[in-house]
């Protein structure tokens, strides 16, 4: 009894899990233009599709919240890389 009620249990938990998405390249372009950023600045890797990456030194707090918003809706981190440091 406590095992078929175990297994329910984690059937009925995995059906609510989604599994993570990558978007369109198109899509991610669509949002990098209404949040005000330059294209190619957010983007997915297939190794971590929870992940959208932001590349915006300087970015305004208004923009970041675009953003954060879109992310947000779609269970996704937003992992901001604020600096860029070159080396020779």
């Amino acid at each position: 009894m406590f095992r078929a009620f175990a297994v329910a249990s984690v059937l009925l938990l995995s059906a609510c899990v989604t599994a993570p998405r990558l978007y369109p390249t198109e899509r991610l372009n669509t949002l990098t233009r209404d949040c005000g950023f330059a294209l190619g600045t957010i983007y997915q890797e297939e190794e971590e599709p929870k992940l959208l990456f932001l590349v915006a030194p300087e970015a305004p707090p208004t923009n970041l919240a675009c953003v954060q918003r879109f992310a947000n809706k779609r269970n996704l981190h937003v992992a901001h890389i604020a600096a860029v440091i070159e080396t020779n």
